[in-house]
């Protein structure tokens, strides 16, 4: 992939881009929904009132307002994947973003969880990572399993994740021998 983003690194390359699933702004539909059966009740019960078209366009409008704040909040908020690390930049509100930074090298397991059938049929679920400083869930993730799979092999592909490892390998090598004895069984490790 040859994406470039603010803040890149020198040599930093991107690997992926995901998003969460368009299913998080069914919010937004629902609410426009109601506030248009709200405004065309009294359409309905009060035929030759004037302020019963207005009472509408405004309740079109509001609906309107807020299932374009749920996309805002569905379009902006994006994970990207490179070779070094995984950038969370999550859109908060209409002006309010928060990004976040994961080193790959301290990411310790990652794993998924479909949420329920809905999950399995329109393909979304929970994505969990476990590092050295906390744990980050990422709710309604769109494909979980492909971008599970595309984190676990950037991050063994990652050199330094690769050079950390052969660092702790070193560190975890047998000093001696270690003997387990077990009623008339004698094990040597």
């Amino acid at each position: 992939m040859n994406e470039e983003f603010l803040g890149q690194r020198k040599d930093e390359k991107v690997v992926g881009i995901f998003r969460k699933s368009a299913l998080t702004t069914q919010k937004g539909y629902w609410v426009f929904i109601a506030f248009l059966a709200v405004g065309l009740v009294p359409k309905l019960i009060f035929r030759e009132a004037s302020w019963t078209t207005w009472f509408l366009i405004i309740a079109i409008l509001v609906g309107l307002v807020y299932l374009g704040y749920k996309y805002v909040l569905w379009y902006y908020t994006v994970f990207i994947l490179t070779n070094e690390r995984l950038r969370v930049i999550q859109q908060k509100g209409f002006f309010k973003r928060r990004t976040t930074d994961l080193e790959l090298s301290g990411i310790a397991s990652v794993s998924v969880d479909t949420p329920n059938i809905f999950g399995v049929i329109f393909k979304y679920g929970t994505l969990h990572l476990q590092s050295s400083v906390g744990d980050m869930s990422i709710f309604m993730l769109k494909k979980p399993e492909k971008v599970c799979a595309e984190i676990q092999n950037t991050i063994a592909e990652s050199p330094k994740v690769s050079a950390k490892k052969s660092d702790e390998e070193k560190e975890d090598e047998p000093r001696g021998e270690i003997i387990f004895e077990d009623n008339d069984e004698r094990m040597v490790i």
